[in-house]
């Protein structure tokens, strides 16, 4: 068992503002009777009554009274309640990551592929990462990272925080492509969504980006004509008819500027619901892609 789980749990007891900043969830406790008080405890306080042994016994009577009064034992303060914390969160991973190569070694010596076992390995380690986040925070926490952000756009001098959408009313609106951002694209069918995504990806790539570009409907080469044709001011149609004849050096010209973007395309059309994650990962790790279209 876990001294650092006790102390943290005993900490929660005296002063319940602990549980408010820890960031805590009942999975870092690897002790099953601790994330069973820890869960309990959350259970109480979210209801906002008041926390003592009273208010456990009485919300899970399945707890051991006496167990309960040990969590205070030798912890008569919380003042190092962030380092205890910190330690029970660094045991959760530890926890977590052997758990998870363990059932990664599992699934080699059974049935599948190593690709399926990648992505699920992927993904644990992005479940871990994420777990591992604190989600309450005291205000003056964030403070010094904001002034910090505030200190660069001021030196931007009116430059947007994100990458460029192509479209100066757009910037102007929300900033541009912001990291860590999702942005989702809503139209009826044949509306122009892909056409406007493909705008986005060129005035990207054009300003030196590093861009990623997963479509599980239209192929590259249906992405390359519009592009070709958006870039040398060609009708998409007379290209996919091969009426090109007199624009052959404008369409030259277009493949030569694509040629150097640094943009990392997927067209796979079997790719799975969850598949696209696994892609975009990869993306960003071995291309270090900083906008996925």
């Amino acid at each position: 068992m876990s001294e650092y789980q006790r102390v943290v749990l005993g900490q929660i007891l005296i002063d319940p503002d602990v549980w408010h900043r820890c960031g805590l969830i009942p999975s870092h406790f690897t002790d099953h009777f601790y994330r069973e008080v820890f869960t309990t405890m959350s259970h109480v306080l979210e209801a906002g009554e008041p926390l003592d042994m009273v208010t456990l016994r009485k919300a899970n009577s399945n707890l051991s009274a006496s167990r309960i009064a040990e969590l205070t034992d030798s912890v008569p303060t919380t003042a190092n309640a962030e380092f205890y914390v910190g330690k029970v969160k660094d045991e959760a991973r530890r926890h977590w990551l052997w758990r998870l190569t363990t059932e990664a070694t599992d699934q080699l010596e059974g049935s599948q592929s190593t690709d399926e076992v990648l992505g699920f390995v992927e993904e644990g380690l992005v479940k871990i990462a994420l777990a591992s986040r604190s989600q309450v925070q005291h205000i003056k926490e964030g403070l010094k990272e904001f002034v910090d952000i505030l200190e660069e756009r001021f030196k931007r001098r009116g430059e947007i925080p994100g990458i460029t959408t192509g479209f100066e009313v757009l910037d102007d609106m929300f900033g541009g492509f912001e990291d860590e951002k999702l942005y989702y694209i809503g139209a009826r069918p044949s509306q122009g969504k892909s056409a406007l995504l493909l705008n986005f990806l060129r005035a990207a790539a054009m300003d030196g980006k590093k861009c990623g570009l997963i479509s599980l409907e239209s192929s590259r080469h249906e992405a390359y004509s519009r592009i070709f044709a958006d870039i040398g001011g060609v009708e998409n149609s007379h290209i996919r008819k091969g009426l090109i004849g007199k624009s052959f050096g404008k369409i030259t010209d277009a493949a030569g500027i694509v040629n150097d973007w640094s943009t990392w395309v997927c067209d796979d059309p079997e790719l799975t619901v969850s598949e696209p994650k696994t892609v975009a990962r990869k993306m960003v790790i071995a291309h270090h892609v900083e906008v996925l279209y």
